[in-house]
């Protein structure tokens, strides 16, 4: 994650690491990809973001390893226009 413009709101660019091993890269306002407000100028980079998103799907692979397939809220994208991506399952946090 890295400032791209630390003037209100912030712009900020967060990198998705895709359980094929690719990076998506996602630029937004700060408040969109930090729900909690913790995401500050001042805050010690890099950083962890909870960023929510809805699970479409679950695989298991023939290795064992298991991935999930989700679409990003808020109508985010990644630099190409995809809102849609495959993680690690283990990247994914169940919130209530």
């Amino acid at each position: 994650m890295s400032w791209v413009d630390v003037a209100w709101p912030g712009w900020v660019e967060v990198h998705l690491s895709e359980s094929d091993g690719s990076i998506a890269t996602v630029t937004d306002k700060a408040p969109v990809l930090d729900a909690d407000g913790s995401l500050t100028p001042a805050v010690k980079l890099p950083v962890e973001l909870q960023i929510p998103c809805d699970v479409l799907g679950r695989t298991t692979w023939p290795d064992g390893k298991r991935s999930a397939t989700i679409r990003l809220r808020s109508g985010l994208e990644d630099s190409t226009g995809c809102g849609t991506f495959s993680v690690g399952e283990d990247d994914i946090i169940s919130c209530s």
